[in-house]
């Protein structure tokens, strides 16, 4: 321990905060990091919030040999209330906030100090390193690397405002929360009345709004001066509450007072990011409740549904602010539907906004078509853009506000004046808008609105008044989103939640995987009609994971799409492991699915990985679509997970009802990590046929481009034709000869490295004539072609697995 230091209560540069509950396991090392500081005219002042443990005991020695230290104790008013408290105590002419269980580096203090006072700064800035103890209650995965920025923020050491550090950083999550990254200026803490509210979790949220908005020069400094500590019993790790529920709906009512103070509710900046911390906070607190979190929380239900009608008035009328738009409608069902999803709760008042909010679309749309200047008769207007969506907006207008009056010329950024019409009116290139007689121009575009305001300008200045009917609104007049949501809220308030949702569906060039999500979607349809069904893509859940887990309520069934992707062949085999492990309390289903590890240490590590995190679900069902598949799971996983044998989902779909005339041969042979033949044996089978005079393509089961989800159907159906205009297939590909056995093309399949090809025929497909297996791409050359019957006829898929399909749909609702 240091000698006695004496300051006694005078003015110093510096005052420390450390509010304390509890933590006397970690209180020495928090205040020792205070008291080596470098800058040695500090005070430190420690708030004893009601400890019942020998944190207080600890502080009063620290106090008792060095004048620096100051102890206060109050009864529990929580962690606000004791650092509201130090504040009205500090003498400090900067003060900076620590948690008890948190330190900072030696040199931490001075640093900001310097900083601060030779740039005369509201607030200075900095980043935060993690430290994890052993937990045993927080399963949550922790990023050791989410308090710093030194990568996001390009312009360290410059002084902005706080306006301009949001502007800059928001989007890019530099903006970090948690009071303990920020030193401050005590003066413009005090004359901003900037404090914590009291009795709230989450307090961090409010203060660092109104710290921004209020901040007039801030500057960041990249470096980690903190220590965050990860524990057991912390408020952060410790799991769900009530009085964690209702202070989330708390500091969103101050969000909006601290807005309205500052006077900054028009501003666009100020509303939007208060929109952002809202969300994120809701996704942040309520991001994976559990069965157990909703039973603690149902006694207090109604409590907690007001709190959520208040939030959710709130926050339309945040967006209100932002300028009436058709977009806010969509927006304010959106966040109707997040924050009722959490505990699956869903009120008569709720659904009541909801409604009304639905109901102001129209009346919005109304006003936006009155500010336009088309019932004035004899003047011309010009109307740029000329595609779907204006003629869209034309008749609604016209249902709207009757006939157009105006005398139309329609603008267009490419075409040549006067060589087309649209709506039986001319159409004009841009760059001869001097030819036509108009004052005032109308967009019509919510895409490239911008983009046609600029033509605009950069051509003719002012001179034209220009009517953006979306002022960068991104949702279309004509657009439906809305009506989904608000149509699922009813079914939820109605019927109660049923909802499914398919996981993991792709987007990339693998036409066989588009099978099974097409297949997918049509089980669904025809056994659980109930279920509303949400498709989650890859893209989607790798790029937005967070809100994909906050949006699931533990009700919900999550499905993982079918295909070949467990084990170590694949990338994608790890995001079935983290689907699992990101909900812990949802039943689970997997579809018809291949299991292969590499005979290699990464095969022994996922081997590794699937048994643990299969294993630990409380709900979960993996089907297997090949008698391999099942076998290698009851070896590597075990008998406790519940495993099924069922027909890949793409056997389901039927293409076989229209033939075609058929010729020559098409050859569908891998090129990539499953395929087993060379080059030189492709060659081979290629030749051999060639010799026979036989025309023979080449193809393969992926497209040109990644397919999305409103193509699928249309590149099933062009792959299908492909295949069916062949009278014979060659294919090391599982979803071609599947492709060959729905659409009644014959085939001649090769297995591939993870045996499906050879587990799929053996298990569905062997009983179909059309349909052959060869051990070798040698025994091609045996098979005596002009006695195969059904090369030369027309064949038909009749293959029923109503059965399985059936025991499917049982699985997925929990029955047997």
């Amino acid at each position: 321990m240091l000698g006695k230091h004496q300051v006694g209560g005078k003015m110093c540069k510096v005052t420390i905060v450390i509010p304390v509950y509890n933590t006397g396991l970690y209180l020495k090392r928090a205040i020792e990091s205070c008291l080596i500081q470098t800058l040695r005219d500090i005070e430190i002042i420690i708030v004893n919030d009601g400890s019942t443990d020998n944190s207080l005991e600890i502080a009063k020695e620290y106090e008792s040999y060095d004048d620096r230290v100051k102890v206060v104790s109050t009864e529990n008013r929580g962690l606000s209330e004791a650092r509201n408290t130090g504040l009205e105590l500090a003498k400090g002419k900067y003060v900076y906030f620590l948690d008890s269980d948190d330190w900072i580096e030696a040199e931490a203090i001075e640093q900001c100090y310097n900083h601060a006072a030779k740039n005369n700064l509201d607030l200075v800035l900095f980043d935060s390193k993690v430290s994890v103890e052993e937990l045993r209650e927080f399963s949550k995965e922790i990023n050791l690397d989410a308090y710093k920025r030194d990568h996001i923020i390009d312009n360290p050491y410059t002084v902005m405002s706080g306006r301009q550090f949001v502007e800059l950083y928001a989007d890019k999550r530099g903006t970090l929360l948690p009071a303990w990254l920020v030193f401050a200026d005590r003066k413009f803490l005090t004359d901003n009345y900037l404090r914590f509210l009291p009795g709230a979790y989450y307090e961090d949220v409010a203060f660092h709004f109104s710290c921004m908005m209020a901040a007039e020069r801030i500057m960041y400094i990249p470096r980690a001066f903190h220590t965050r500590t990860y524990r057991d019993g912390s408020i952060m790790t410790s799991g769900l509450s009530v009085r964690k529920v209702c202070s989330i709906y708390e500091i969103t009512k101050e969000l909006y007072s601290s807005l309205t103070m500052y006077g900054k509710e028009h501003d666009h900046l100020w509303t939007n990011y208060l929109i952002r911390l809202t969300r994120n906070l809701y996704r942040t607190v309520l991001g994976n409740v559990t069965r157990k979190d909703i039973e603690t929380c149902r006694p207090y239900s109604a409590e907690i549904l007001r709190l959520q009608k208040e939030a959710v008035i709130l926050y339309y009328k945040v967006l209100s602010l932002t300028g009436e738009k058709p977009g806010i409608i969509r927006r304010t069902l959106e966040f109707i539907e997040e924050v009722v999803t959490p505990f699956g709760w869903i009120s008569e008042e709720i659904i009541n906004i909801a409604r009304e909010v639905v109901s102001k679309r129209d009346k919005i749309i109304y006003k936006i078509f009155g500010s336009l200047p088309l019932n004035e008769e004899k003047k011309k207007i010009g109307i740029y853009g000329s595609g779907k969506h204006a003629e869209y907006i034309l008749r609604k207008y016209k249902e709207m506000l009757g006939d157009i009056k105006a005398d139309l010329v329609f603008i267009d950024t490419y075409k040549k004046s006067f060589h087309d019409k649209f709506y039986n009116y001319d159409i004009i290139n841009i760059d001869d808008l001097k030819t036509v007689d108009i004052s005032e121009i109308i967009i019509l575009s919510y895409l490239y609105e911008d983009e046609m305001y600029n033509n605009i300008v950069s051509r003719y200045g002012n001179k034209y008044k220009i009517h953006k009917i979306y002022n960068g609104d991104k949702e279309p007049i004509d657009s439906g989103n809305y009506l989904k949501i608000y149509n699922r809220l009813n079914r939820y308030y109605s019927f109660g939640r049923k909802r499914i949702i398919l996981m993991y569906t792709p987007l990339h060039t693998n036409i066989g995987d588009h099978m099974i999500a097409e297949a997918s979607f049509k089980f669904f349809a025809g056994y659980l009609p109930d279920y509303e069904v949400s498709e989650i893509t890859s893209k989607q859940y790798a790029n937005y994971r967070d809100a994909v887990v906050y949006q699931t309520n533990v009700d919900d069934i999550v499905v993982i799409t079918g295909g070949g992707f467990i084990g170590s062949l694949w990338p994608s085999g790890q995001y079935v492991y983290e689907i699992v492990k990101d909900f812990p309390d949802n039943k689970i289903v997997i579809l018809p699915q291949t299991m292969y590890f590499n005979e290699n240490e990464e095969g022994e590590r996922h081997k590794k990985l699937a048994n643990e995190i299969f294993n630990k679900h409380r709900d979960l069902s993996i089907c297997w679509r090949e008698e391999i598949s099942l076998s290698r799971s009851r070896e590597y996983i075990g008998e406790n997970v519940k495993c099924y044998l069922m027909p890949d989902m793409a056997l389901t779909l039927n293409y076989s009802h229209e033939q075609r005339q058929r010729e020559g041969i098409l050859l569908c042979l891998r090129s990539d990590r499953e395929g087993l033949l060379s080059d030189i044996q492709k060659r081979a089978i290629k030749e051999y046929f060639l010799n026979k005079g036989e025309i023979v393509n080449e193809s393969c089961m992926r497209w040109d481009v990644p397919i999305k989800q409103e193509h699928r159907d249309e590149v099933i159906k062009s792959k299908i034709n492909e295949i069916k205009s062949h009278k014979l297939v060659i294919t090391d590909t599982l979803h071609c000869m599947i492709s060959c056995a729905i659409s009644g093309t014959p085939c001649i399949a090769i297995d591939n490295i993870s045996s499906k090809v050879k587990g799929v025929y053996s298990t569905w497909l062997k009983d179909i004539k059309y349909i052959r297996f060869v051990s070798s791409y040698e025994d091609i050359f045996s098979i005596y072609y002009d006695s195969w019957e059904e090369l030369h006829k027309k064949n038909y898929y009749t293959k029923n697995y109503e059965e399985y399909l059936k025991r499917l749909a049982n699985i997925i609702k929990g029955e047997r």
